[in-house]
């Protein structure tokens, strides 16, 4: 750590941001939600069913959620070569659920642009996807093709991608790599106050945005893989980025799942996380 940064950001933790939005506070959270993300398309893995039903039985205080219309197949296209998009097809049940997923992703960057904060309960993920191939239980790129859709019909200009899923979202970065008005950061960090801190200091100094899109991963808990966060942490991450969003853009900002496999105590990171992202 650079000398002196420490007491840098201890002020940081404990500064509210002022409100530079519209006006309106206490803005409820939407969260999206299909059942097809329920269905049992990568069996044998760790990505399973049970990581939504375990989210979904936290979020009560959010219902009604928002059932997303389907993507076209078209959609799919603005990120993905046709070659990837083939593959997909002979997997019916997967191909259903990849568009209900970009479907709810792609309605929760049109939420966010209208002014309402949105959490996208999406499966499957979606960052290890670029255009032609994918890893990591993913099968296309959400937030990507997301992006690029509100980009091209409703006029978007700057939006900044943060990723805080324990892996590095490969995919968005090459999807982005040579777009100058797409940012894309990935936070990594071998111990605690170290990722705290380097998320704190990336939204600090993102200079411009008109929307905030965040990648969110919970496979960063203490039990989890990346064996890190307590589930507080996960209520200061969503306030951090609801103020850097309240700053740079009005309060535009939706999130969306990526990882996350430790199912005991993945609702209430979850819900902690939307807690901190919403105006509670």
């Amino acid at each position: 750590m650079v000398a002196g940064t420490r007491n840098f950001f201890v002020r940081l933790r404990i500064t509210k941001v002022p409100w530079v939005g519209n006006g309106e506070t206490n803005l409820v959270l939407e969260v999206i939600y299909h059942p097809d993300y329920e269905n049992d398309f990568s069996p044998g893995t760790i990505e399973a069913p049970q990581r939504i039903k375990a989210i979904q039985s936290s979020l009560q205080k959010y219902e009604p959620f928002i059932k997303p219309q389907p993507a076209s197949e078209a959609d799919l296209y603005l990120v993905h070569e046709p070659a990837m998009v083939a593959r997909l097809r002979s997997r019916r049940v997967l191909m259903q659920a990849v568009l209900f997923a970009v479907g709810g992703a792609i309605e929760c960057a049109k939420l966010a642009l209208g002014n309402k904060p949105a959490f996208g309960l999406l499966r499957p993920p979606g960052h290890h996807a670029d255009q032609s191939g994918s890893w990591g239980f993913c099968f296309v790129n959400n937030i990507a093709i997301a992006v690029r859709k509100i980009r091209q019909e409703l006029g978007v200009r700057w939006v900044y991608i943060i990723d805080l899923d324990h892996h590095l979202g490969d995919g968005t970065q090459r999807i982005f790599a040579h777009d100058s008005k797409v940012s894309v950061k990935n936070v990594s960090a071998v111990e605690r106050d170290e990722y705290l801190e380097k998320v704190q200091y990336v939204l600090k100094v993102i200079r411009k945005a008109d929307l905030l899109a965040v990648s969110m991963g919970f496979d960063t808990y203490e039990k989890d893989l990346g064996g890190l966060l307590k589930t507080e942490d996960y209520r200061l991450l969503g306030f951090w980025l609801r103020q850097a969003s309240e700053r740079l853009c009005r309060g535009r900002r939706f999130a969306i799942l990526e990882g996350g496999y430790y199912l005991p105590d993945l609702g209430k990171n979850v819900l902690a996380f939307c807690e901190g992202f919403s105006d509670e």
